[in-house]
C-alpha cells in the first residue's frame, strides 16, 4: 500500500490544488457577491485564511473565465519607500504615483493587449499635469472598460499596510466611492479588500468611505466536516483513528487555520504512539514552547498587535480581555472600537453577541497572569513617566540657570530659544523613557543622579550636547533600539550613559 504523504502548511495562502486546501462556505459567499458586482472586504486577524479564501475565489473566477487581478499592496509601497517619505525624501505625489502606476501596470498585465497600445496611451500623459489618481481613472475609462465585456475583479490584499500613508488611503477610497456612485458606468469594475483592519481605521468620513456600501465577509474557523478529508488523510499512516484525533485537535484550536494545520503537523512529526495524547502535545509544543521558531511568528504577532496597535486603548483592551478570561460564558459585546480591535488580534471571537476567547490554546498562552503582568507594566511605566518628567524639568531648569550665568559672562546666548528647545523635548523624552525596559531605566536614572550630583559646569555646550544626544535617541528608538533584545538594548543604554558621563568629566576637567 502506498503511503500518503501530506505536508501541512502552517501559514501563508494555500492554493486550491494543495492536498491540505480547505474550502469554506465563505469562499462561495465571497465569490457570489463579487460576481454580482458587490464591493467586498475581508477583514480579520493574521493567519485566519484570508489569502487562502482569495485563492479559492480566484480559481472559480478563472474557471468561469472572469478576469481578475490580485495585488499585494506591500509590493507597491515598500518599507523603504515609506521610510523615504517619512524622511521627506519622497513627496506625497511620489507615493501617489508609485501606488496608482503599480495598480495600473498590474491591471494592464491581465488585459493581454498589445504593448504598443499601452505605451501610446502613457505617452499622452508624459507632459500633462494630471494627478496620479486622474491618470488612473482615465486608464479605467479609456483602457480597461473598452476592453472587457464582463466583470473585472481587483483584489487588494494587505490593505492595512497603507495605514500610515493616510492621504493615499483617503484618495483611493474616495475614488472607489466615485465608481460606486456612477455604477451604471463602472458596474463591471469590482473591488475586494483584504487585511487586518476596521473600516473606521482606513477612512473616517462616512461620505467617502466605500465600506458602508460594501459587503463584509466574516471568516469562521474550520469545522470537522471541512477538515475530515483534506487534513485527515495525512494522519492515516500515523494514528489509528484519524477522525477522533481531528476532533480532539479542533477542541483545542476551535478551527483556527494556522493552529489546526500546525497541530496536525506536530501529531505526524512528534507522536510516538498511534493513539497520541493531544493535550500533552499541545502543552509541550504550543503552550510551554510558544516561543519556538515554528510558533513564534504567530504568537508574537498576536502579542504585538494587542500591545502596540492603538496604544491609547491598551488598558481598556486588557481590562476587557481580563473580564472575558474570568467569565465562563464570555461577556456581552457592544461592538465598541476596543472590542473590535481586540477581535482583530485573533484572541477572541464574537458568538451570539458574546465575546469569548477563541480557543483553549490562546486562553493558556495569553492567560490571566499575562494580563496582570501587562497591566502592572502599564502602571510602572506611568509612574516612571511622571518621575522622569520631574527629573527632566529639574534638569531643564538647571540648564536654563547655567545659560543665564553663561550669557552674563560669555559671548551671549538666546535663552528664550534654549527655553523653547527644552520645553519641546520634555514630554517626548519622558514618553520614550517610559517605554524602556528596567535595565535601561535604571541606567538612565543613575545617569541623571550623577549629573545632578556633579553639575558644576559653567560651559553650556555640554548641556546642549547631552540633550541633542537624547533627542537622537528618541528619534531612532522606534527603528533601532526597540527591535533589539533586552541585553542589546541595555548595552546600548550603558554605552550612551558612558558617553554622557565622559562628556561631563571632560567638561569638569576643562573648567578646572
Amino acid at each position: 500500500m502506498t503511503k500518503i504523504r501530506v505536508h501541512y502548511q502552517c501559514g501563508g495562502g494555500i492554493l486550491p490544488d494543495d492536498p491540505t486546501f480547505i474550502r469554506r462556505e465563505t469562499d462561495d459567499i465571497l465569490y457570489e457577491y463579487l460576481k454580482q458586482g458587490e464591493l467586498c472586504y475581508v477583514f480579520n486577524s493574521r493567519q485566519t485564511g484570508k489569502s487562502t479564501t482569495a485563492n479559492s475565489v480566484m480559481e472559480k473566477l478563472r474557471s468561469d473565465d472572469i478576469k481578475y487581478v490580485y495585488i499585494d499592496v506591500t509590493e507597491l509601497i515598500t518599507k523603504s519607500q515609506k521610510s523615504l517619505y517619512y524622511e521627506k525624501q519622497k513627496s506625497e505625489e511620489d507615493i501617489y504615483d508609485t501606488f496608482f502606476k503599480g495598480v495600473t501596470d498590474k491591471i494592464w498585465e491581465k488585459l493581454e493587449l498589445p504593448e504598443d497600445y499601452y505605451i501610446q496611451w502613457q505617452s499622452k500623459y508624459s507632459d500633462r499635469q494630471s494627478s496620479p489618481r486622474k491618470k488612473f481613472q482615465d486608464f479605467i475609462d479609456q483602457i480597461l472598460l473598452p476592453n472587457i465585456t464582463d466583470k473585472f475583479i481587483v483584489f487588494l490584499d494587505e490593505i492595512d499596510w497603507l495605514f500610515d500613508v493616510k492621504f493615499l488611503v483617503d484618495d483611493l477610497f474616495t475614488l472607489i466611492r466615485v465608481f460606486y456612485n456612477q455604477r451604471q458606468k463602472y458596474n463591471r469594475l469590482v473591488f475586494c479588500f483584504l487585511g487586518v483592519a476596521t473600516p473606521d481605521e482606513l477612512i473616517n468620513s462616512s461620505k467617502t468611505t466605500p465600506f458602508n456600501i460594501g459587503e463584509s465577509i466574516e471568516l469562521s474557523g474550520f469545522t470537522f466536516e471541512q477538515v475530515k478529508e483534506p487534513l485527515g488523510r495525512g494522519l492515516t499512516e500515523t494514528v489509528d483513528d484519524p477522525d477522533a484525533i481531528l476532533q480532539e485537535i479542533l477542541k483545542w484550536t476551535n478551527g483556527q487555520p494556522f493552529l489546526t494545520q500546525r497541530l496536525c503537523s506536530i501529531v505526524v512529526r512528534d507522536s510516538e504512539s498511534r493513539n497520541p495524547n493531544i493535550r500533552e502535545l499541545v502543552e509541550e509544543n504550543l503552550i510551554i514552547n510558544s516561543e519556538k521558531p515554528a510558533n513564534k511568528t504567530h504568537f508574537t504577532y498576536i502579542r504585538k498587535r494587542f500591545l502596540e496597535h492603538n496604544p491609547d486603548q491598551l488598558r481598556t483592551r486588557l481590562n476587557i480581555y481580563k473580564k472575558i478570561l474570568q467569565s465562563e460564558d464570555g461577556i456581552y459585546s457592544n461592538d465598541s472600537p476596543e472590542e473590535i480591535e481586540l477581535r482583530l488580534t485573533g484572541l477572541v471571537k464574537k458568538e451570539v453577541n458574546q465575546l469569548k476567547v477563541l480557543n483553549p490554546i490562546y486562553e493558556q498562552v495569553f492567560n490571566l497572569d499575562w494580563v496582570e503582568s501587562e497591566l502592572n507594566q502599564l502602571s510602572v511605566k506611568k509612574e516612571v513617566k511622571k518621575t522622569l518628567i520631574l527629573l527632566i524639568k529639574a534638569f531643564k531648569n538647571k540648564i536654563l540657570e547655567q545659560g543665564r550665568l553663561w550669557k552674563a559672562s560669555y559671548m551671549g546666548i538666546n535663552t528664550s530659544f534654549l527655553q523653547f528647545f527644552l520645553l519641546n523635548i520634555e514630554l517626548p523624552l519622558a514618553t520614550f523613557f517610559s517605554t524602556l525596559w528596567i535595565p535601561e531605566i535604571c541606567l538612565i536614572l543613575f545617569l541623571a543622579l550623577m549629573l545632578f550630583k556633579q553639575f558644576k559646569l559653567k560651559i553650556l555646550e555640554f548641556c546642549i550636547f547631552s540633550n541633542i544626544l537624547l533627542l537622537l535617541l528618541v528619534f531612532f528608538a522606534r527603528n533601532l533600539i526597540v527591535e533589539y533584545s533586552i541585553l542589546t538594548r541595555g548595552l546600548l543604554a550603558f554605552i550612551f550613559a558612558l558617553v554622557l558621563l565622559t562628556s561631563n568629566i571632560f567638561n569638569q576637567s576643562k573648567n578646572n
